[in-house]
């Protein structure tokens, strides 16, 4: 039996690259962050829903003008144990 793991990349939304440079320090911005975690939220439940075997988050470190939203995967993954 194979055993799917859907690999995620939490990112922060910008409509445009322009967006991003003027809300730096993005990495910084708690709605943005927020909206991330949530969309995530319901990804991880859609993956359950459909038997996918585990998520997986990337994790970057001091990575606050980046796409990517992840400096604690370890605390994504408890958060998502307890939603599935």
């Amino acid at each position: 039996m194979v055993k799917v793991i859907l690999q995620v990349y939490p990112m922060i939304r910008a409509e445009s690259e322009e967006e991003r440079i003027a809300l730096r320090p993005i990495g910084r911005n708690v709605e943005r962050y927020q909206e991330a975690i949530r969309g995530l939220h319901d990804i991880v439940q859609a993956a359950d829903d459909l038997g996918i075997w585990g998520v997986a988050p990337i994790e970057h470190h001091f990575h606050s003008e980046g796409y990517e939203v992840g400096p604690a995967p370890g605390v994504m993954d408890a958060y998502w144990a307890a939603i599935t």
